[in-house]
């Protein structure tokens, strides 16, 4: 559970790792995970695998992203293929998506397949941000367990490596 991980009140960039330290640890409890961000990328996703396996597999994992800044193109491609075989899988019915989840580790080591494939098996929605004026460059994050405890985090790194 989230409340018997030993976090800490601040992580600084420059003197802890905030992957080993914090991400790959609060996913390994968490059940949901929201983020807001001005950038993405899908590398992240595979520097974070192991922490992500566990969300995804072991917890039923579903994150919610909104992003403010460009995606490269192959993330959008990825993102894009994933929505239209999520609509498929609807159609289809539950058959397609539990296909998904026998796929083999071996999807984890490619970004851009875990990209799509998050979006199709429905752990993982993406929207982008429009504002009139400027972008949106917020950059919050909230984890929740199974138990509904939540961790709220904010600062200034982006969703990217």
């Amino acid at each position: 559970m989230l409340r018997d991980l030993p976090l800490k009140a601040v992580y600084e960039s420059e003197t802890d790792d905030l992957l080993r330290d914090f991400y790959i640890p609060t996913l390994f409890e968490a059940k949901s995970y929201d983020r807001a961000v001005g950038f993405f990328s899908g590398a992240m996703l595979s520097y974070a695998a192991q922490g992500l396996s566990a969300f995804v597999r072991s917890n039923g994992g579903v994150m919610r992203l909104v992003v403010g800044g460009e995606l490269d193109d192959e993330d959008v491609d990825a993102i894009r293929q994933g929505y239209g075989l999520r609509e498929v899988s609807e159609k289809v019915g539950r058959s397609m998506v539990e296909e998904i989840d026998r796929i083999e580790d071996d999807l984890f080591h490619t970004r851009v397949e875990l990209l799509s494939w998050l979006v199709a098996a429905g752990r993982l929605d993406v929207k982008v941000a429009l504002k009139r004026r400027g972008m949106f460059h917020s950059k919050i994050g909230v984890l929740r367990d199974a138990a509904g405890d939540a961790v709220v985090f904010q600062g200034s790194a982006n969703e990217t490596v």
